[in-house]
């Protein structure tokens, strides 16, 4: 059965944990959805730009680029648990006063280890703009072709 049609495929389940467990889980109307290049192709293998809109998505970044400060926004990260992501993660909240975005809602692709966690909690700023943070765990693939996936 092809992947994007059977509910409990890679593509489905990847879809429905987006796009109902980690964007809709978050209050508001619109938010910022941020990714690395790890998790911008798990997103963009089960998700189209019109269902992240629909999903209140407003706009889509590169965690790795400088970005625009948007502090009126608040922003989903959805990152792999590396230290470059977790390193942009706080640059982006390290300077209280010009946070790049109102609030952090965080998931990551798989286990955070230790040290970066410890990272995370050093940063004052974004532990008072934190709004979640999890691991969405079984969400780490990226398609092969049409019936494969690598992990």
């Amino acid at each position: 059965m092809d992947g994007a049609l059977d509910p409990t495929g890679y593509r489905a389940v990847t879809k429905r944990r987006v796009l109902v467990d980690m964007l809709g889980a978050i209050p508001g109307e619109w938010k910022i959805f941020v990714l690395d290049a790890v998790t911008t192709r798990v997103v963009s293998s089960a998700c189209g730009m019109s269902e992240l809109t629909e999903a209140g998505v407003s706009l889509v970044e590169n965690a790795a680029l400088t970005r625009e400060p948007q502090p009126k926004s608040d922003a989903v990260y959805f990152l792999s648990p590396t230290a470059e992501s977790v390193g942009a993660l706080i640059d982006d909240f390290k300077h209280a006063k010009r946070p790049t975005y109102r609030r952090a809602f965080v998931y990551f692709s798989s286990s955070l280890s230790p040290n970066l966690l410890a990272a995370i909690k050093k940063c004052k700023p974004l532990l008072q703009a934190l709004g979640g943070l999890a691991e969405v765990r079984s969400i780490h693939w990226s398609p092969y072709d049409r019936v494969g996936v690598v992990n």
